[in-house]
This record gives structure tokens, sequence and C-alpha cells, in this order.
């Protein structure tokens, strides 16, 4: 039997070698996943400023040279850079910019106010106590809990979940009606 092999082998014009071992496609990891979270460094979430390179005030033209995908969303000023949310409003500039904790896309997490937010991107309590300034008075809106004065909203479905910064001027506040005269 094993001369028939070899015979065979050399017929085909094989070499006697030992087939080369590649490592099986299957065994790796997608690079994204195969860095650990340690080796990025963390994106920081600046408050009434922007989330990473994408920056309040920023026009579509600035978004587009930072080099990230875009998608566009059902909405026309919603649309998404990479792992990044934006939603483009008067003066064609950036009005919001959400990030999810969980986005696969920020290997090195998330930072506020130098330090790094919960890695555990369903549970709520420990990103608000890390974030600080969170107003403990439930927002008009469910599942949304504001800090920084209105800076930073963290979002939740009511239910649980992902859960999702979103960095954004504050609103300014309603001014007091003029005296009647």
């Amino acid at each position: 039997m094993l001369l028939v092999v070899s015979a065979l082998g050399a017929a085909a014009g094989c070499e006697s070698r030992a087939p080369a071992v590649r490592p099986s496609t299957a065994a790796r990891a997608p690079a994204a996943l195969a860095t650990p979270r340690a080796n990025a460094p963390p994106v920081d979430v600046q408050a009434g400023v922007g989330i990473g390179p994408v920056q309040l005030g920023a026009s579509r033209a600035s978004l587009a040279s930072l080099g990230l995908t875009w998608q566009p969303s059902v909405d026309p000023q919603v649309e998404k850079y990479g792992a990044y949310t934006v939603h483009i409003g008067e003066g064609d500039a950036v009005d919001w910019v959400e990030v999810a904790l969980s986005s696969r896309d920020l290997p090195g997490g998330l930072r506020a106010y130098g330090r790094p937010l919960s890695m555990d991107s369903t549970a709520l309590k420990p990103v608000l106590a890390e974030l600080g300034n969170c107003d403990p008075a439930p927002s008009a809106v469910r599942g949304r809990v504001v800090c920084d004065q209105g800076r930073i909203t963290v979002i939740q479905n009511p239910s649980g979940g992902a859960i999702s910064l979103r960095v954004s001027q504050p609103e300014p506040p309603a001014s007091a009606p003029a005296p009647a005269r």
C-alpha cells in the first residue's frame, strides 16, 4: 500500500516533503477582536465637545475627512460614521454624537473625565457613578439620564439592554416671560 501511495505521489509530481502546516482560518479571531482592549487607547467622551474624533459643530466635510465608514439612515439628519451616530442640524453641523458602550469599533473602550467607563455595557449604575454629576430625577424621555448639565445623556432602553452615551450642547434654559407693563 505504501508503495502505491509513493508511486502515485511521484507520478503526480509531488515532492516527498511534509506539507506545510497552515493555521486554520476558523481558529483565528478577526484582527479587531483578537486585540485585547488594554492595547488600544480609550476614546474620550468630552461633555459638550464630542466623542473621540467627532466634535460638535463639525461639518459633513470634516466628518468625511475622518476616514470612518459612512452609513446613511432613514432620517436624513442622522448618519453613522464608524461607531459614531451623529445628528446633523442647522448649518449642516453636528448637533449631537452618540456611541454604544458595547461598540466593537472601540476596542479600548471609552473614557470620561480621565476615568475609564465600565465595560459592562448593560449595567447602568456603574456608568452613572463613573460619570458623576448625573441628574437623579427621571428624564422627560424614558430611558435617558442627563449628566453634566445636559451635555452628556446616558441612554438605555427602559427594559434594559445596551447603553449609549450622547454628547450634545445643553438646551438653553427657557427664558422667563417678560413682565407685563
